[in-house]
């Protein structure tokens, strides 16, 4: 009787526990010490709020699917944002006091949460570390691009943004899910980082794909900007356009060379330029392509002879197979991503 008792009793102290380690202040909820901004409820109708003053964290997912807020002031005191903070809200504007040291993936945005309307990035006379400039946010010197609001522009067809002179580095996810097609990089720009141009999502004409990339870059650059990570996404489906004397630097150097074209003539990345790789192992048997890594791939992308992709897909395991029924013939170069983001090129034989 007493062991059944004390197995009824469990969950009800599990909540009272749960409880004493939060505080909900006008519907929204927050540790017990106020530091970390736990959650902002769904049902919460006020269209503006500022998190108060001594909030250090505001926890993954915090805000999302509440559709009323339009207006977000964040305090001096913020460290750091968790992954999906403010996804699938109805943020329009964020006024920022500091950019935090840590800001997690995908903060205002991702496929299925649906499309961001966030327009505007505004900051305030005590902001210390970032500032505005026509609702974009930059670091207090103006060097690096901090967040580019998704909704600014809203033409994933068409739309243009030129990076104002002076900037040095785009920061990561810096574009995330905007709603632009074209960007212009200033001459002073040196260093882009992981995800930063990770545009909306586009279906690729001709194919039952979808990109998340850009469709031109202007670069004023003469020397290539250096590359963390991936930050075009799928920078085989951009036309690249640089100084025509810095054109065959560009060329060759790796990853600005896996742009489509460059100053409109096909980049050189196709077939002859291909290695095996030794952390990966790749074959053809009974018309079926086998492809083992050592790594978790994320993404193959598959070109004929012509370094046309005729074919990717989207992989998160470490073992891959599919019928070669609709390969072309001949020599193929298949592009295998890893989660980790090395790009490995392989050369087969089909």
């Amino acid at each position: 009787m007493k062991k059944t008792l004390l197995f009824m009793l469990l969950p009800l102290l599990s909540i009272l526990l749960q409880a004493q380690e939060t505080v909900v202040i006008d519907g929204v909820t927050f540790s017990v010490d106020k530091k970390t901004l736990i959650k902002y409820s769904e049902d919460k109708t006020d269209e503006e709020y500022v998190v108060p003053e001594g909030t250090e964290i505001i926890s993954e997912h915090a805000f999302g699917h509440n559709r009323h807020l339009q207006v977000l002031t964040l305090p001096l005191s913020l460290k750091e944002i968790g992954d999906y903070a403010l996804a699938g809200s109805g943020l329009k504007t964020i006024i920022w006091n500091t950019y935090p040291n840590v800001v997690g993936i995908d903060i205002w945005g991702f496929r299925s949460a649906g499309d961001s309307i966030l327009s505007s990035f505004l900051t305030t006379d005590n902001s210390d570390n970032c500032t505005s400039i026509d609702g974009v946010l930059f670091s207090k010197d103006k060097k690096k691009l901090l967040g580019f609001p998704p909704a600014k522009i809203g033409d994933r067809m068409r739309g243009k943004y030129e990076i104002p002179e002076g900037t040095e580095i785009i920061g990561k996810e810096a574009f995330l899910s905007a709603d632009i097609a074209i960007v212009v990089l200033s001459s002073t720009v040196n260093r882009i980082e992981k995800r930063a141009f990770s545009v909306s999502s586009l279906a690729i004409a001709g194919s039952y794909l979808n990109t998340d990339a850009l469709s031109n870059v202007f670069c004023k650059a003469m020397t290539p900007p250096e590359i963390i990570w991936n930050p075009f996404i799928d920078p085989e489906y951009i036309d690249l356009y640089v100084p025509e004397e810095s054109a065959e630097t560009y060329r060759n150097t790796d990853y600005w060379k896996d742009f489509k074209t460059i100053n409109g003539k096909s980049t050189d990345s196709g077939i002859q330029q291909m290695k095996q790789s030794s952390n990966l192992e790749s074959w053809i048997e009974n018309d079926i392509l086998y492809i083992e890594c050592d790594e978790t791939m994320s993404k193959i992308t598959a070109y004929d002879t012509n370094g046309t992709c005729f074919w990717q897909g989207d992989i998160h395991e470490n073992k891959w197979h599919m019928a070669t029924g609709e390969f072309p013939k001949g020599v193929l170069l298949l592009e295998v991503t890893t989660s980790g983001g090395k790009r490995t090129e392989i050369k087969l034989l089909n």
